[in-house]
């Protein structure tokens, strides 16, 4: 492989790692994940030591800079750096990608596929550095051979004419046994592209991410929960957890919305404690359990409004509503709250979800805290039955890999110009 070949593997390994590096960046530090879904591999190793340097420093932080950085170096014109520089830190990019992966296969158990894409494509830039500094950083650096000296040379302009036959070198020769091999030019366009056309692929790898955030549906109105909505009303399924702070965040947030907005909202909660949070599966028998004496809704407030879920905490809110109490300890201790929190979770699961809270208002699905302005306008359209739909995932990630395969080859195309004029 000649130079450009392999600096083109280089570069293009640095861009995948850098675009996935910033989406694992995004599932980090978004309220919810947009990418990874709570259960995935993905999220075990959010979840780990491994997430981070020294505990406070976000893995997918320090990939943007280094992977930044690499394909920064082999961009730049001063051919001393990238000769001291694109070497050494290909092998510790390498390695790094190696020992995370193994990280994961024998400490973690589970692999993120995120990770498995940064750390292939850190291992593919490792061989590409390694393979630049054997055969040279630039085209011209390019070790030739007697052979290859003469397969460049245009071999009209040796033989003559009446002894040439196209593509057979007919003259007797030092450099080739007879009889005499054909001729296999070396091809007259390398792979390379533009300088600009590389600025480009790297915007686009960034800004990519960011794209699939703001614009794409991760999900369409599920089925399972449109069948819970009444018709004619504002209908409103929140998927939460007593115990996560986005959800915390949101309560206040959407009962000051639905308290701005005319008419009744009709709003159904679905509870979804995750493993580890147990306090917050107390919590939300608790509220099931108010709720079959109609105190649902002020047990759910007390709880966020506290945010203290102790046993004696939950006790102190049974005792502040007005229920029969009784009652509620022959429900918290029966099977009944027990079996709507698994219909609860397997309505959760039916939706494919990636993170709590998850709000679905008439057709808009809403992820995440939010501003009131966002639930207000959600609320009106559903009270006039209008509702969002994001950009489809599978066409945004179709259109994005044709405009940089579109941008590739027009890129290739205005360097062989360059090149020939």
């Amino acid at each position: 492989m000649r130079a450009t070949s392999w600096i083109f593997l280089y570069r293009f390994a640095a861009l995948i790692a850098l675009s996935t590096s910033v989406v694992l960046l995004l599932d980090y530090y978004a309220p919810v994940a947009p990418f990874c879904a709570e259960a995935s591999g993905c999220a075990e190793v959010r979840a780990s030591p491994l997430a981070s340097l020294w505990g406070t420093v976000p893995l997918p932080v320090v990939g943007v800079l280094i992977f930044a950085f690499a394909f920064g170096v082999s961009m730049s014109a001063n051919r001393k750096l990238v000769k001291l520089v694109l070497p050494s830190l290909s092998v510790v990019i390498a390695c790094a990608g190696l020992g995370f992966f193994l990280a994961q296969l024998i400490w973690i158990g589970r692999f993120c596929v995120f990770c498995l894409v940064v750390d292939g494509a850190s291992i593919a830039l490792g061989i590409s550095g390694l393979s630049l500094r054997r055969h040279g950083f630039f085209e011209k650096d390019t070790p030739r051979g007697p052979r290859d000296s003469l397969i460049d040379v245009d071999l009209s302009t040796i033989a003559p004419p009446a002894n040439s036959v196209p593509g057979i070198w007919q003259d007797d020769s030092r450099l080739y046994e007879p009889p005499n091999p054909l001729v296999k030019p070396l091809p007259k366009a390398p792979l390379e592209l533009t300088w600009l056309t590389w600025l480009t692929l790297a915007s686009l790898s960034l800004l990519a991410p960011l794209g699939h955030v703001w614009l794409v549906s991760s999900s369409e109105l599920p089925a399972e929960v449109e069948s819970l909505y009444l018709p004619g009303q504002m209908n409103v399924v929140e998927f939460f957890d007593f115990e996560c702070p986005h959800c915390q965040s949101l309560y206040p947030v959407l009962e000051e919305a639905k308290s701005s907005v005319e008419g009744h909202v009709n709003l159904m909660r679905r509870y979804v404690p995750f493993q580890r949070h147990p306090k917050a599966r107390a919590a939300s028998i608790l509220a099931i359990c108010a709720g079959e004496q109609g105190q649902e809704e002020a047990a759910v407030q007390r709880l966020f409004t506290g945010a203290d879920f102790s046993e004696s905490a939950l006790l102190k809110v049974a005792n502040s509503l007005t229920l029969d109490q009784g009652a509620l300890q022959l429900c918290q201790t029966s099977e009944r709250p027990v079996q709507r929190l698994a219909a609860d979770r397997v309505l959760f699961d039916a939706t494919k979800p990636v993170g709590l809270p998850t709000t679905y208002i008439g057709a808009d699905v809403l992820r995440g805290s939010q501003s009131v302005a966002t639930l207000q306008a959600a609320l009106v359209q559903a009270k006039n039955g209008e509702g969002r739909r994001g950009f489809p995932a599978l066409l945004y990630w179709a259109l994005v890999s044709v405009s940089a395969l579109s941008l590739g080859f027009f890129g290739r195309i205005r360097a062989v110009v360059k090149k020939v004029s």
